[in-house]
This record gives structure tokens, sequence and C-alpha cells, in this order.
């Protein structure tokens, strides 16, 4: 069944009239759902993407599933967005973000709807609307009424999805016998990835959580690092995005290769490094006040009364050191 003519040239005038919404809602569902992550730490394995359907993609679904919409509205995902997460710990956390901030109309586990002999490595799909207390702000009101559908999955699911769309297998009998093997190994694998990330993500806070009562001459590694920086230095300069692995490196070249050596270090250079800073800070306050731009961090930093990170500090630490 075809969409009814009387309809299709009204609803593409509708969709070219609102395409620029739309646009402005993936834009905007983006915004707020990378700060919504980013504040839970949930690690994504890339940004957020999404899309608006072209008109042609639209009519060509509605051909393919006999829909006959005599509205817009009445056709799903038209806008979408996708979040690739990396551990699938954070799966759930993700979901539970997206259900607190958003008005969900459907949601669904692909992998649950799944028979016995389809493959899938599933993902799960929402569809939703912007909550009713966005449509005060005048800049957001005249996206009331859109919908958007959401995919979240981890990197492996992106991965199996990906590959089973282009190689159009979506279950064991559309897969010729000769492949049936590797296919289903294939699928296996991408599966373990996800549990054995979970595995090392156990172990290593099994890790931190006695890592107080490691020996200090053990030899320094990332997370012991951190560890020292987080209970030496003040809270308030540790940055979300500190680079411990090139710290650890640099710390490598100047023989302080555990623990201990780290703090002494560390300890004996405090005066040193907190004047540093409280000059950095002053210099470029009065430049913001000047109306100049500041160098070397972010200026919601300089307000806050802060310039280096807890790796900037260590590294003063080192050039503080004499030779």
């Amino acid at each position: 069944m075809e969409m009814r003519e009387f309809s299709v040239d009204q609803i593409k005038a509708e969709f070219e009239e609102k395409y620029p919404l739309y646009k402005k809602l993936c834009s905007d569902l983006t915004t707020q759902l990378h700060e919504l992550i980013s504040e839970a730490e949930v690690s994504t394995s890339f940004p957020i993407e999404y899309r608006v359907k072209t008109w042609k993609s639209i009519y060509d679904k509605c051909e393919r599933n006999n829909l006959c919409p005599n509205k817009l509205e009445e056709i799903p995902d038209i806008a979408g967005l996708r979040i690739i997460l990396l551990f699938k710990r954070d799966l759930d956390k993700t979901c539970e973000i997206i259900e607190k901030n958003f008005e969900i109309l459907h949601k669904e586990d692909t992998i649950k709807r799944l028979g016995a002999e389809q493959f899938g490595y599933g993902s799960v799909h929402y569809e939703l609307t912007l909550p009713e207390s966005w449509f005060s702000l005048p800049t957001l009101r005249n996206l009331k009424g859109l919908r958007a559908e959401v995919q979240v999955r981890t990197a492996s699911q992106h991965i199996w999805a990906a590959a089973s769309h282009i190689l159009q297998y979506k279950k064991e009998s559309d897969v010729p016998i000769s492949l049936r093997r590797s296919i289903n190994r294939v699928a296996a694998l991408l599966e373990t990835v996800d549990f054995e990330f979970e595995r090392v993500l156990n172990e290593r806070e099994e890790y931190i959580g006695k890592i107080e009562n490691i020996d200090k001459d053990e030899i320094l590694n990332t997370d012991s690092l951190r560890h020292v920086l987080d209970k030496v230095l003040p809270e308030k300069n540790r940055d979300e995005h500190e680079n411990y692995a090139e710290l650890l490196e640099n710390l490598k070249l100047h023989k302080i290769n555990t623990t201990k050596e780290l703090e002494i270090i560390l300890t004996r250079n405090m005066d040193k490094m907190m004047e540093k800073e409280a000059d950095y800070v002053s210099r470029n306050q009065d430049a913001l006040e000047n109306g100049e731009e500041v160098t070397g961090t972010p200026e919601e930093r300089i307000m806050k009364g802060v310039y280096f990170t807890h790796v900037g500090l260590a590294r003063t630490a080192l050039d503080s050191e004499p030779d």
C-alpha cells in the first residue's frame, strides 16, 4: 500500500517546514545528553551522533512498511541520535539518565525481540520528547511535539550492528552454511569483549580499594600515581581530564619510580608549587579584568582561583628540583 497521494504533498511540505526544527532538536538533545553523561562520568567511545532523515528516506520507509500517515508526527525516528559507550556497565547508568531527564514514549531492548535462530547483539532504543519544563524557554518552545529516537549501545554492539548491516545476516538461515561457524565465533568474541572489559574494571576497582595499603616502595603505575596526587595535592586543582600516563613517563625519565619517591618530591616542593600557582592565578585574573584572554587553563578555573591541574603541579615540583 502506498502513502495516500492526497497526503504526500501535505506531509512533504510539513517536513520541509520542520526540517530545521528537527536539526535543532537533535543538536540541543546532543548538547544536553553530552553534559549529563559527562557529569555521570560515563565513558563514550565516540561523540554522540545524530541525523535527520531525508524526505526520500522517509517516503521509501513508508512504502516499504506500508505506512499511511496523515501527518508528519505519525512517522517515527525522523530525528535519531546514537550513544556508543565504551563499557557495558554504563548502559544502565545511561538509560537511567535518559529516563530521568526526558519524556519517554517508548523503550525497547532489541536483544529481547530476537528469535532463537536470529543473530543479534542489540541496543536499547528510546522514542522520546523533551520535558515540558524546557518549553518555557523561548528558544525551545517551537520544538514541542517533536520526537526523536535515541539508541544506546556499547562499542562492541556497534561493531556487530555495522557489520551485520553490511553482510545482511539477520538470522542464521541467512548465512551460508560454510560461514555459520565463523559468524557465530565473531558474535561470541564481541560479546566476550564486553564481559572482559567489565572484569578489568572490577579488578581495577578492587586494586584501587587496596591501594592505601600497598608498599610505598612498589613501582609507580597510573592508578598509584593518581592516588598519590589526590592525597598530597589540593583537591580544587584536580581536573577530570588529567593525563596521568604522560606524567608517569616523565617521572620515569627523572628516575622517580616509587610512590615514596614521588611523595617526598611533592612535599619538599609544596611551597614552591603553591607560590607559582598563586602567581599564575593573580596574573591571569588581572588579565581577565583588563578584558584580555587567558592561556594555559580554562577561564572558569582562573575565576575559581585555580591554574595548575594535579599533573601540572607535579611537573612544577619536578622543575623545582635541583639538577
